[in-house]
């Protein structure tokens, strides 16, 4: 795949990670139309769009989800 390679330093781990963003939806992005971020770059999973976002890493990210799934599943269980 062709593209810009987006780098990004995620503030929670430190970590340097790197996605590739399709030429197309890299200008699309640069336009700044106040689109939704999932509806200009819509070939990104929502785990490399959170980093084109927020600079967080894939798994600094996928941490965050497992996390907020175990808490919610904990309370729903003390009910």
């Amino acid at each position: 795949m062709s593209g810009k390679t987006w780098t990004a330093f995620c503030p929670m781990c430190q970590r340097v990670s790197e996605v590739i963003i399709p030429t197309d939806e890299y200008l699309h992005l640069l336009e700044r139309t106040g689109e939704p971020i999932q509806d200009v770059l819509t070939s990104l999973s929502d785990a490399d769009r959170e980093l084109v976002m927020t600079g967080i890493c894939n798994p600094c990210w996928n941490f965050h989800d497992d996390h907020n799934a175990t808490q919610h599943l904990m309370h729903d269980e003390n009910i």
